[in-house]
């Protein structure tokens, strides 16, 4: 885990953030450029309505040099007034484990911030801890077990 400057990525995966309203947060439409309206128009297709802890997976998207789109839904208003940091990054580990993953940091509606970033990090870690010391090792070139999740938060400061 990392953490960098919001630019977009060359490869890779990329996780932004929706609202109920499908909007995105300002940094992650600056970053999309004229991508942007992608995601609500998937949104319509895919009946994707930004509820919490619900997501949309955009596979090679156009007009866009990552590898996926991953569209999080934070929820409206109620869903924000006690919104839990820890969760959100559990359900995105979920979407990026064992792939390489940018993700923008930016949730419109909600004031993020140190605290939140690292209540995030601790969901995603606790999501993708595997307990495999006692599994039978799989034969070479069985495929995913080499393959470690990178992620990459984008924030602000």
């Amino acid at each position: 885990i990392e953490f960098q400057s919001p630019a977009m990525p060359t490869t890779g995966d990329l996780v932004v953030f929706v609202g109920e309203d499908l909007a995105l947060g300002a940094t992650a439409a600056s970053v999309l450029g004229s991508a942007a309206d992608l995601v609500a128009r998937a949104a319509a297709a895919e009946r994707f309505k930004g509820r919490a802890q619900s997501s949309m997976t955009l596979t090679a998207p156009a007009g866009l040099s990552v590898d996926r789109l991953v569209v999080v839904g934070l929820g409206g208003e109620k869903e924000r007034e006690a919104f839990d940091w820890t969760l959100l990054g559990g359900i995105v580990g979920g979407k990026i484990a064992k792939r390489a993953a940018t993700v923008l940091l930016d949730t419109p509606g909600l004031e993020g911030g140190a605290e939140a970033a690292a209540d995030f990090v601790l969901g995603l870690r606790l999501r993708l801890y595997a307990f495999d010391r006692y599994k039978t090792k799989k034969k070479d070139g069985d495929g995913d077990e080499d393959r470690a999740t990178r992620v990459a938060l984008a924030v602000q400061d």
